[in-house]
């Protein structure tokens, strides 16, 4: 769970989605589902939030990170990765 902008976002493992929670703790918004297409996620490991709002979700599962903009218009940055070794 990251804050940012007196919100929270929250990625429970295993339901592909992002909540939005405000600063109290109300719901407030919710997006993706199961796949690899834009808002679409595989196992998201990973939430943050930079200055200006815009959240940054790591896509494991897709090797990808998607960034999503404040006001619920959502912004797709970056493909579907390879992986090129193991760790």
């Amino acid at each position: 769970m990251i804050c940012g902008h007196a919100a929270r976002h929250h990625s429970v493992n295993g339901n592909n989605r992002i909540q939005k929670f405000s600063s109290d703790g109300t719901f407030l918004t919710q997006w993706g589902s199961a796949g690899t297409g834009v808002s679409q996620f595989s196992n998201p490991l990973g939430i943050a939030v930079d200055s200006s709002g815009n959240v940054y979700v790591a896509d494991s599962g897709n090797r990808r990170i998607q960034k999503f903009k404040l006001q619920n218009h959502r912004e797709h940055r970056g493909h579907r990765g390879k992986q090129t070794s193991s760790l």
